[in-house]
């Protein structure tokens, strides 16, 4: 074993685009999908007789609500692990020559708990995402009433907003297992 093996390394970022779409998501999306939800939640309870299934659209719109609000929460909690180098660098210096690299140590480990908890928030964002869609569906689907124009144009957004849901919860599976045994997210 040579001795470059055993100096210790600062430890990846992850896939480049990583940080980014983990902040775009859980900091700007998250938020405005949950405020859509919730307003969306008003206008259910409010005009409950124009639609078909009011009562289980507002419990996915509503547990949409949590999911995505958790996914910030458990997103900020992992936030404060991630860090770089360069950051490190800014805040304590550079590391002397012979010097202890206790600082690697401690990101290569925070980066570790940052992945954790990233990947908690993501699969939050993904379910949150997922009854969004499944709230907006029941929605859509026409009340008894609608005419039959009416019900055809809704019943094909039914189905196309259905495609969406099922597409997004297959792809947050495949992606979350692809992830799992190519991304850094498992080491």
């Amino acid at each position: 074993m040579a001795d470059d093996d055993l100096v210790p390394r600062w430890a990846s970022l992850g896939p480049h685009g990583m940080r980014a779409a983990a902040e775009a998501t859980q900091f700007v999306a998250a938020p405005l999908l949950a405020g859509a939800a919730i307003a969306t939640i008003g206008v259910a309870g409010a005009d409950g007789p124009q639609f078909r299934w009011p009562g289980p659209a507002m419990l996915a719109l509503t547990t949409a609500a949590v999911f995505l609000l958790a996914g910030i929460q458990l997103a900020l909690r992992a936030r404060r692990y991630l860090y770089s180098r360069a950051d490190t660098q800014e805040w304590e210096g550079e590391l002397e020559e012979g010097e202890t690299p206790q600082r690697v140590y401690q990101q290569s480990s925070d980066m570790q708990v940052w992945r954790h908890w990233y990947a908690t928030s993501a699969r939050a964002y993904e379910i949150g995402v997922s009854l969004l869609g499944l709230g907006i569906l029941g929605l859509l689907a026409p009340p008894d009433h609608a005419s039959m124009g009416h019900a055809i144009c809704r019943w094909t957004a039914v189905g196309v907003v259905g495609l969406a849901v099922v597409m997004q919860a297959v792809s947050a599976v495949r992606f979350n297992r692809m992830d799992r045994r190519r991304s850094p997210l498992r080491r």
